[in-house]
């Protein structure tokens, strides 16, 4: 499952869910909103007759899960382009990296530009919302990678908190903070757990 055929499957569905959602507005103008999510439930039905499996049992399924993960995030995310530039800010950006994951912002760029350029003439890159975007990951390091969280679940034990749940919660309680721009390091995120939970 490389990279090439990750592209071309999101590619060949990410405006699928346009079937169901595209309207024609009193004022006459086209809309499909929303495609990206509707494209997701649509693509689902599409990848179960290549018997894309959801069970995680072997290694080669995990790949085959990995794959299908990536093509649905990518189909949900394309429509981020579409927000104003002021809106593509270092919050956001982090927050599509959560929901990408585990496809990153290189691929979903890569799709964008393909979905663009494939209109021919009519092709209009957005390049200053691209090139905002690039910026953004690359000073956050999360161009190719995700955007994780500054603690671990080890890291929450061994500050004497016990395992379970719980520890999850806390996790994506922290994610979210740092993602708000509440904790900007690993230290803070400490005492923050600290304070909270220790």
């Amino acid at each position: 499952y490389n990279d090439k055929l990750t592209l071309m499957i999101s590619a060949f569905c990410h405006d699928i869910g346009k079937i169901n959602t595209t309207e024609i507005q009193e004022d006459g103008k086209i809309t499909s909103y929303n495609h990206g999510k509707e494209g997701v439930t649509i693509t689902k039905s599409f990848l179960k007759k290549f018997e894309f499996p959801i069970s995680l049992k072997t290694e080669a399924n995990q790949e085959k899960f990995k794959f299908k993960q990536k093509v649905l995030n990518l189909i949900q995310g394309h429509e981020f382009v579409f927000r104003s530039l002021k809106d593509i800010n270092l919050k956001s950006i982090k927050q599509l990296s959560v929901d990408l994951k585990p496809a990153n912002i290189k691929e979903l760029i890569r799709l964008i530009k393909a979905d663009q350029l494939g209109r021919g003439e009519d092709a209009n890159l957005d390049i200053e919302k691209i090139k905002k975007m690039e910026k953004l990951a690359l000073s956050e390091n999360i161009y190719e990678s995700d955007y994780t969280c500054f603690l671990g679940g080890r890291d929450l034990i061994e500050m004497g908190l016990k395992r379970g749940e719980k520890i999850g919660q806390i996790l994506a309680e922290l994610l979210k903070m740092q993602i708000n721009g509440k904790i900007n390091d690993r230290e803070a995120a400490i005492v923050y757990i600290q304070k909270k939970y220790v």
